[in-house]
C-alpha cells in the first residue's frame, strides 16, 4: 500500500465511522420511540429502557453500513475533485481503477465483517431484545406449535400431532403411520400423549390404540426405536429465522423440509437475503465511485442523488423478486441473488465507463 492508498483510506474511514455512528444512534432512537407507549404505560424502569436501546444498536449498525459507505465515498470523491486533487492524481498516471482499488477492497472487507458481526453479535442481541420485549408485555415465550405434519428422514413414518410443547418435549393427540417399503399403510398408532425420552432417544406413546389390518390393540405404553425424530424437528417457529445464526438457519431449513415446504421456502429466502444484504456495501461503493466521476458541478449532491436513485431501484427490484421467491415462482437462492447480480453487473459497467 503506497502513500496515495493510505491517504485515500485515511480520508474515507473517519467519515464512514462518524456517519455510521450517527445513523446508528438515529435508527436506535427511532426504534425506541416505537415502544414509547409501552414504556410509559407500563412504567418500565430507565435501566430496562436503556438496555432495549443498546440491544438494538447492533441491528442499527448493520442497516446503517451501506448508507454510511455510500455517503463517505461520495463525500471523499467530491472533496478530491473540488480540491483539484483528483485531476492531479489522474494526470500523474494513476488510473481511476487503480485509485479506487483499495476502496473496493475496503468495502468487500466491511461486507464480510458485517456478515460475521451479524452471526456473533447482532443475532444474539436481537434475540435477547425480543425476549425482553416479550417479558415486558407479558407475552408467553414457551413455544407451542399446532397441527404438525412430519415425515421421518427415510419417508417410511408419518407423524400427525395436534400440539407440540417445546418445554416438555411433549406431543398431544398424536397419530403415527408406518408405511410399507412398496407403499401402503402397514400400521397406525394413535396416542393422546407422547413424551420424548432423552436416555433412549425415542418417543414413548401413552394409552395407545394400534391398528394393523382388521385388528385393534390397546396398550398403556408403546415404544418403537424407529420413533426417534428429535424434538427440534417438530418446532415450526416460522417467524424466528431472523433470530438464528447461519448455522442454526440452515439446520432449521433442513428441518422444515420434513414439515412444511412453504415455510422452508420462506426461510430459505430470508436467510439468503440476509447473506446477500451483507455485501450491499460493495455494490454501493461501485455505484458511488462511478457516479462521482460523471459530474463536474455539485458533485456531492448529484452523486448522492444518482447513487441513492439506483439504490432505491435496487431495493424495489429486490423486493419484487423476494416476493416471487417466497411464493414459489423462483428458487429462493435465485430470488435473492438475481437482483444483486443484475445491479452488480450494472455497477461494473458504470464503473468501467467512469469518466477520468
Amino acid at each position: 500500500m503506497n502513500t496515495l492508498d493510505r491517504y485515500v483510506l485515511k480520508q474515507i474511514i473517519p467519515v464512514f465511522l462518524v456517519t455510521l455512528a450517527g445513523l446508528s444512534v438515529i435508527l436506535s432512537v427511532a426504534e425506541l420511540f416505537t415502544y414509547m407507549h409501552l414504556i410509559v404505560d407500563r412504567h418500565i424502569p430507565l435501566a430496562d429502557t436503556l438496555m432495549l436501546f443498546l440491544l438494538y444498536v447492533p441491528q442499527a449498525l448493520v442497516h446503517a453500513i451501506p448508507v454510511s459507505m455510500l455517503f463517505s465515498v461520495c463525500f471523499i470523491m467530491a472533496s478530491l475533485f473540488a480540491n483539484n486533487e483528483l485531476i492531479a492524481i489522474l494526470n500523474s498516471g494513476v488510473s481511476f481503477m487503480r485509485l479506487t482499488r483499495n476502496i473496493i477492497i475496503l468495502a468487500f472487507g466491511i461486507s464480510a465483517a458485517s456478515l460475521l458481526f451479524q452471526d456473533l453479535v447482532q443475532i444474539p442481541a436481537s434475540f435477547e431484545r425480543s425476549q425482553r420485549i416479550d417479558h415486558l408485555v407479558g407475552r408467553p415465550t414457551i413455544q407451542q406449535d399446532s397441527n404438525i405434519v412430519l415425515w421421518n428422514q427415510t419417508g417410511s413414518i408419518l407423524y400427525f400431532a395436534q400440539r407440540f410443547r417445546e418445554d416438555r418435549h411433549e406431543l398431544r393427540n398424536l397419530t403415527v403411520l408406518f408405511f410399507r417399503e412398496h407403499g401402503g399403510i402397514q400400521l397406525r398408532v394413535d396416542a393422546p400423549r407422547a413424551v420424548y425420552h432423552r436416555e433412549s432417544q425415542q418417543w414413548v406413546l401413552e394409552q395407545v390404540r394400534i391398528y394393523e389390518g382388521d385388528t385393534i390393540e390397546t396398550q398403556s405404553e408403546y415404544r418403537n426405536p424407529a420413533l426417534n425424530e428429535p424434538p427440534d424437528h417438530f418446532r415450526r417457529r416460522t417467524n424466528q429465522i431472523e433470530h438464528m445464526t447461519l448455522e442454526e438457519g440452515f439446520s432449521y431449513i433442513r428441518r422444515m423440509g420434513y414439515i412444511d415446504t412453504q415455510i422452508q421456502r420462506e426461510a430459505q429466502t430470508d436467510l439468503y437475503e440476509r447473506i446477500i444484504f451483507s455485501f450491499t456495501p460493495l455494490l454501493v461503493v461501485l455505484l458511488s465511485v462511478s457516479a462521482g466521476s460523471r459530474f463536474r458541478k455539485n458533485i456531492l449532491l448529484l452523486s448522492l442523488f444518482f447513487s441513492l436513485s439506483i439504490s432505491v431501484l435496487y431495493y424495489i427490484y429486490e423486493f419484487i423478486f423476494l416476493i416471487l421467491a417466497r411464493q414459489g415462482y423462483l428458487h429462493p437462492l435465485l430470488g435473492s441473488l438475481l437482483p444483486f447480480g443484475t445491479f452488480f453487473i450494472l455497477s461494473m459497467i458504470l464503473f468501467r465507463q467512469a469518466k477520468t
